[in-house]
């Protein structure tokens, strides 16, 4: 779509948004437990919106990771794809730097991340929502993730 539509577009939604609704997936759970490779490769994908979960076309606004390892510092990769298990394709990558330790009561958990634009996810059959993660040690952590999703933005078609 061209610019100017798409900016239009992105306008409307702001000034016209009285149905706008966001929610946090998975509903009611933590995250998707996703095993990170190491040395920057990703693990494998965890479903976070299962297949045929999203109705109605939707926004990806935002990514979330709540980590569980303590005292160290590492660089954390996270991907979101869509598609059926096992045909994935990566819709974005996010890069969290997160230096904890909790010897001195610092313990950073919880890392939400809005997109700078979001990603529009059609409602149309086998649309599934993953998750996939890698980070800068040679360890294989693991964390929970989730995604925000956005619906029923006036003039972007939803």
């Amino acid at each position: 779509m061209p610019l100017v539509t798409e900016t239009r577009q992105l306008f409307n939604s702001l000034i016209a948004n009285g149905s706008v609704r966001f929610n946090s997936h998975p509903l009611n759970a933590a995250g998707a437990t996703v095993t990170a490779g190491k040395s920057y490769a990703y693990g494998a994908w965890a479903q976070i919106i299962a297949t045929a979960t999203i109705t109605i076309d939707s926004w990806l606004c935002a990514v979330g990771i709540d980590t569980f390892s303590t005292s160290v510092s590492r660089i954390w990769l996270i991907g979101v794809g869509l598609g059926v298990a096992g045909s994935e394709v990566l819709l974005s990558e996010h890069r969290f730097g997160l230096n904890q330790d909790s010897a001195v009561g610092y313990y950073e958990q919880g890392l939400p991340y809005s997109l700078p634009r979001p990603i529009f996810v059609s409602s149309a059959a086998n649309n599934r929502i993953s998750g996939e993660a890698g980070v800068s040690d040679a360890n294989t952590p693991t964390a929970n993730a989730n995604v925000v999703m956005g619906t029923r933005f006036r003039g972007l078609g939803t």
